[in-house]
């Protein structure tokens, strides 16, 4: 059996490998194609969390996999965003949620919050 260690090193050693890995798996395929099909669609914070596919991808893209229960909290991190100190997601100790409605600014963005444009080389 191989330690948590020696995975780790075995996967940050060639990290684009491994990502180019995982992105071939048939279900990880499936998922970011729906994403990359539907996210355009979106266009508030209520309709963001309610397509069950859409959210779960981004929060576990986004290290949150295990709050995907939590929609009522994550609309509140949504909809107020980040711009002000006081934002609900500033207030968190945890700050992949300040991340989270950073990539997903309803708050400041509205409807163009989801806008994709993917990384040009």
């Amino acid at each position: 059996m191989v330690s948590t260690l020696a995975s780790y090193q075995l996967i940050t050693r060639d990290i684009d490998r491994s990502l180019n890995s995982v992105s071939k798996q048939p279900m990880v395929a499936r998922e970011t194609e729906y994403f990359l099909e539907n996210i355009g669609k979106v266009t508030t914070a209520e309709e963001f969390v309610e397509d069950s596919r859409l959210f779960n991808y981004a929060m576990k893209a986004s290290g949150l996999s295990e709050m995907a229960y939590a929609k009522a909290f994550m609309v509140k991190v949504l909809k107020e965003g980040i711009s002000e100190p006081d934002a609900f997601a500033n207030k968190l100790t945890d700050k992949r949620y300040a991340d989270f409605a950073r990539n997903f600014n309803f708050a400041a963005r509205g409807e163009e919050a989801i806008s994709y444009a993917p990384a040009k080389d």
